[in-house]
């Protein structure tokens, strides 16, 4: 969440009076009328953002609460990563070590088993590997990932930190840390906790989903001879706009961020919507089994699929509307495009929210 403060200059006890002198001098300076820069645009936009934030009492009080929370949950992390440290000498020097040997075969049993999807077992073999020596950043990172499709956030986060302490180098370790620090990750499936600001969510998710259901909708006054292959164009349409409104509504995380995990190999999340692919009750019914024998439960699928199943029920309604298919037909046999249609969606969704970020 970026700091509107700081981005005018100004200390968090300034008045209405000196918010409105600090916007003032950045407009006179960074005014695309006054600079055609690059860089002018973004300080003149990050400071209008500011400005209109602050400069309302009631969206200021509002977003000083979150800064506050920001603030609070960043000096715990951080007396959290010099604790864990501190623990870490200590427990060095009384555990039994294992020899090099053995770790290399835990990591190498742990990778296994967590791209295979073994969620269970990768997360015995991480306490595991941790136990014998606390500074294994894969198994933190593991342990962040399983603990962030549970939706338990705030544990997410101590993994990443901790992965991110022990191996500096790797920026995928520090960039998670970051998005779920920064609230990237709007919705947590535990609380319902919304970590950033809401509206923009509500109304990208909405004007999506709207388009979506249109979409649904007017298959029902589809007259063609080529009725298949129409229904599946606007299929794939309409779950792509579910895929952009959910993700420029921040309602999902970034798809890098799902379907590969913290490792680098591809996760559950990638092989179930590659089953969705091919097709939508499939990929539901699939991770309804993983959910129950590997106790997965990812909370962005939790959003997608019920979404890409009530398209299905909504183009299959519309089927017996028109005569066109029956309703099992239309439900069933033509939900193939939409989980590449949402996942098409969903990439083009993260390049706008990069796009609208630089």
């Amino acid at each position: 969440m970026a700091d509107h403060y700081e981005t005018l200059g100004i200390d968090r006890t300034a008045s209405g009076d000196e918010i409105k002198s600090a916007y003032r001098r950045i407009v006179l300076n960074h005014h695309p009328d006054k600079s055609g820069s690059a860089e002018s645009k973004r300080i003149f936009l990050a400071a209008t953002d500011a400005y209109t934030v602050l400069n309302d009492p009631n969206a200021r009080r509002e977003y000083n609460q979150l800064l506050a929370k920001q603030d609070e949950r960043k000096r715990e992390e951080i007396a959290f990563i010099e604790q864990a440290a501190a623990r870490a000498d200590a427990r060095e020097e009384i555990i039994v070590q294992r020899s090099k040997s053995d770790l290399a075969d835990l990591q190498n049993r742990l990778s296994v088993a967590f791209a295979r999807g073994q969620t269970a077992m990768a997360e015995r073999l991480a306490i595991e590997l941790l136990q014998s020596s606390i500074r294994q950043p894969m198994a933190h990172a593991v342990l962040g990932d399983i603990a962030r499709a549970r939706g338990d956030l705030n544990e997410a986060a101590k993994r990443y930190a901790y992965a991110a302490q022990f191996e500096p180098g790797n920026p995928v370790y520090q960039r998670r840390y970051e998005e779920l620090l920064n609230g990237s990750m709007m919705v947590s499936g535990r609380s319902g906790e919304f970590l950033g600001t809401f509206a923009p969510s509500r109304k990208a998710l909405a004007g999506g989903a709207t388009m979506a259901i249109v979409i649904a909708i007017s298959t029902i006054f589809v007259r063609t001879d080529s009725v298949q292959l129409v229904w599946t164009i606007l299929y794939f349409a309409a779950a792509a706009s579910l895929g952009i409104g959910m993700s420029c509504g921040r309602w999902i995380e970034r798809s890098e961020s799902v379907l590969k995990s913290a490792t680098g190999s591809f996760g559950v999340a990638a092989l179930l919507m590659g089953v969705s692919v091919l097709n939508v009750w499939a990929g539901a019914l699939v991770y309804a089994l993983i959910a129950f024998f590997q106790e997965v439960r990812i909370v962005v699928l939790h959003l997608i699929l019920p979404g890409l199943l009530v398209l299905a029920l909504l183009f299959g309604l519309a089927g017996a509307i028109n005569g066109s298919f029956s309703f099992g037909v239309g439900t069933f046999v033509l939900t193939a495009p939409g989980g590449l249609g949402f996942l098409i969606g969903w990439l083009l969704g993260d390049a706008l929210r990069s796009s609208a970020n630089e």
